[in-house]
């Protein structure tokens, strides 16, 4: 059953208060701790490149061959036994999930997301086996839509079913009681992440509602310092939203992306699915990650400095 409503308990862990004895044996075997990615897409695979490989042995499960890492395995995560020997053999000290849909509507989320995360589940228990797991959700798992504030301890009650099945997923992660990130991202954009930019050539220029957004090569550096830390056995939030400094209305937006790129005033037009509410990010800036695109207007500017 799809929990639609659920609130973080304890805000922050520490390996060595949380992490399983398996994964502090297995970092006394291993010269290089093994971290398994479940799913390996372009999000991935440019936090990849942000990783100290030197310090680690990446391996991924993905249901298409990849280029990235060397150490890539084909296979449906949630097809049952799929992840049991690859768990089994690895033992892998960390888990990164960044799971997308695999079908269409309600059904592709619950085979992209669930099904992999109940099977993950299994696997880890049937290997007595306890990771350590980041899990890249949404902002979707919040319901409200009235311009509000969110931030971590803001309740969930999603009524799409985006958001419910992402935060079942989150509830049933943390109810195992194993070391666990969630990373709730906001509307992704970056290269090959053009769709509003899309949507404004065509004249849609949209409404008052309030939108966060995060430059894809801030999600991969959150991500990739989220698990530096965790490999290092340093705390980390327990949850983290993952969106730029400075939530805009999506009039905005779409206004400046016209202007920057020198087009006609887009015509006001309706709201989309992404919700009306303002996320806070001050979480992830108290704990020290620096963004790259801190708003709309770096990411989105037609020649942005992009930092080394």
């Amino acid at each position: 059953m799809l929990i639609n409503s659920f609130h973080f308990r304890h805000p922050v862990f520490a390996l060595h208060e949380s992490g399983s004895a398996g994964a502090r044996s297995n970092q006394s075997v291993c010269v290089k701790p093994v971290w398994l990615w479940i799913g390996a897409g372009d999000l991935a695979q440019q936090a990849g490149s942000y990783l100290d490989t030197t310090a680690m042995q990446v391996h991924s499960l993905s249901r298409s061959p990849r280029t990235w890492p060397t150490q890539s395995h084909i296979g449906d995560a949630a097809e049952p036994g799929c992840l049991e020997k690859l768990i089994a053999d690895l033992k892998p000290e960390g888990i990164v999930l960044t799971l997308v849909p695999n079908g269409e509507g309600e059904a592709g989320y619950r085979r992209g997301y669930w099904a992999v995360v109940e099977q993950l589940i299994a696997a880890c228990k049937a290997a007595d086996y306890q990771p350590q797991i980041l899990f890249c959700s949404s902002t979707s798992v919040y319901h409200q839509s009235a311009g509000e504030w969110v931030d971590e301890s803001s309740p969930c009650q999603p009524s799409h079913y985006t958001g419910q099945v992402l935060l079942a997923c989150e509830t049933a992660l943390h109810n195992t009681g194993w070391p666990l990130v969630v990373l709730r991202l906001g509307g992704i954009y970056g290269p090959g992440r053009d769709y509003v930019i899309r949507q404004v050539e065509a004249g849609l220029g949209g409404g008052d509602e309030w939108t966060n957004r995060i430059h894809s090569q801030d999600a991969a550096r959150a991500m990739a310092w989220i698990i530096e830390r965790l490999r290092q056995g340093m705390p980390v939030p327990r949850c983290l939203l993952g969106v730029d400094r400075e939530p805009c209305r999506s009039r905005d937006l779409r206004a400046f992306i016209a202007a920057e790129r020198g087009w006609p005033a887009p015509q006001a037009s309706a709201a989309g699915r992404g919700g009306n509410k303002r996320c806070r990010s001050d979480r992830l800036a108290e704990w020290g990650f620096h963004w790259n695109y801190p708003s709309y207007r770096e990411g989105y500017a037609i020649r942005p400095l992009t930092p080394a």
